[in-house]
């Protein structure tokens, strides 16, 4: 993402590094679940210029291996400061099944996903899996999107590849946040945790998928929020649970310039 014109590594692509991270570490235990995902700071990439970063991670001590629980951060070699933290959990694909989707929106208002992209949201091509309409009221946001691919993103990537937590479909639930947050509030949020994120299938690329989400807790500055994405049948793929989002007027600037 660029933010003020500063390049950014986006949120959902640390949490997808965090994973991979981890997953390589602990090859023997699938990768199912992460928790609490903090942002520290936030990485730039100054003058476009690569970054070194650092990888650490750490399990935890227990008597039962499976599941486990790995400790892991992004650092900033300069200084050693932690940039991401979060706890991963390894160890079988059978997590408790999430519920249904909640009732469908009645209310409220719809947007496009080219008004998305053209009046609220900065994000760049790659970032743009919105399909479709979304239906926006008090209570949340239900919508559509496709899953991205590795190729898309990152260079060499063999075409077989396939994400863990794709940060594409992670990254649209968020871009949900800023459609509710601009209609609701004329506000506009950045992430600062999240809570759970939990894998119940297979996202397969450039698959149409579904997604709710729904405002659990609000103030005046914070906002949480919990995201399903399903399948075609209606299959709960991937649960995110209580994003909390920080909202300020002032962000307002990011939102690209409005069209006549």
């Amino acid at each position: 993402h660029r933010l003020d014109g500063v390049p950014v590594v986006p949120a959902a692509v640390a949490m997808e590094l965090l994973a991979e991270f981890v997953q390589a570490g602990w090859p023997e235990h699938p990768l199912v679940e992460l928790r609490e995902l903090r942002v520290l700071q936030g990485i730039t990439l100054p003058a476009d210029a690569p970054r070194t970063v650092r990888l650490w991670a750490r399990a935890t001590p227990s008597a039962e291996p499976n599941p486990l629980e790995v400790t892991a951060e992004i650092r900033l070699p300069e200084g050693d400061r932690p940039c991401y933290r979060a706890t991963l959990v390894l160890g079988g694909l059978t997590t408790k099944a999430a519920s249904g989707a909640p009732a469908a929106l009645q209310n409220g208002q719809t947007v496009s996903a080219s008004d998305a992209y053209g009046l609220h949201c900065f994000h760049g091509p790659a970032f743009q899996l919105l399909q479709g309409e979304a239906r926006v009221d008090s209570a949340g946001v239900d919508g559509e999107l496709i899953a991205s691919h590795p190729t898309d993103w990152v260079q060499g990537g063999a075409k077989g590849s396939s994400w863990l937590f794709d940060p594409g479909v992670v990254d649209t639930l968020l871009q949900s946040v800023i459609l509710w947050a601009r209609l609701e509030r004329d506000s506009y949020p950045l992430p600062n945790r999240f809570g759970r994120l939990v894998r119940h299938g297979a996202l397969p690329a450039n698959q149409r998928l579904r997604f709710t989400s729904r405002v659990a807790d609000r103030t005046d500055s914070l906002l949480e929020v919990d995201f399903l994405v399903l399948d075609t049948e209606g299959r709960v793929q991937l649960e995110l649970q209580r994003v909390e989002t920080s909202h300020s007027p002032a962000l307002k600037r990011l939102a690209p310039a409005r069209r006549d």
